[in-house]
């Protein structure tokens, strides 16, 4: 069966990872109850505005691409739980300020592409139990990160980033973070604050030493 000819309509979950594509089918904009579509590494250039034909889906990947746009029909996509556009090549300037949109959003991952700010509109996504975000022409983090407060796994990534937000210790359900590729030469030394973390990533930093928090984290696993 070829991929344009994938119209099987009790479908909830299609996979083209890294499969080479060279256009997205239009045959999957049919599939009605479609719940996860992952495009992830198939080479695209572009994809079909017409999201709005898939008002189940609930989980979206098109990390590792070279889109060159977000297609606007995304934002139609009102139960989307999972949203991952790592690395996809498409400026996401625009999607973020809109991104609020996905009130039901659990899981975003919006690191390797460019914007410079994060708007205020990503921290209104209240359900949010992920967050990856960065970019290498990103300057600065709000200090906001407390309307989080479901959230489990936070990944910060940014050449240029000099900050390590203070909000972000009052995420006392946070099990993951990792602060990569920033220029802070110290972090602050709160991390006795965040007693669920099991994991905690500091690497590519200009640190010398480590804070003496991290020794009461009684449930740490991996550093």
């Amino acid at each position: 069966m070829k991929v344009d000819e994938v119209t099987n309509q009790n479908l909830k979950k299609l996979e083209f990872n890294t499969c080479v594509l060279s256009s997205v089918p239009n045959s999957i904009f049919a599939i009605k109850n479609l719940e996860e579509l992952n495009l992830n590494n198939d080479n695209l250039t572009s994809i079909p505005d017409e999201f709005d034909k898939l008002p189940n889906l609930k989980k979206l990947v098109i990390s590792d691409n070279k889109i060159g746009t977000i297609p606007n029909s995304i934002l139609t996509l009102k139960g989307l739980e999972t949203l991952d556009l790592y690395e996809c090549g498409a400026p996401l300037k625009d999607l973020l300020e809109k991104v609020d949109t996905f009130t039901n959003l659990k899981n975003l991952i919006v690191m390797g592409n460019e914007y410079e700010t994060v708007p205020d509109t990503v921290f209104k996504l209240k359900n949010l139990e992920s967050l990856k975000i960065g970019s290498s022409i990103l300057t600065s983090l709000p200090d906001k990160f407390d309307a989080f407060s479901n959230l489990k796994k936070l990944y910060l990534y940014g050449n240029n980033i000099d900050n390590v937000p203070e909000s972000i210790f009052e995420l006392t359900n946070l099990e993951e973070i990792s602060l990569s590729v920033f220029n802070v030469k110290e972090l602050p030394n709160k991390f006795d604050k965040l007693q669920k973390l099991k994991y905690v990533g500091i690497f590519r930093n200009a640190i010398s030493s480590l804070p003496d928090s991290l020794r009461t984290l009684e449930n740490l696993e991996v550093m």
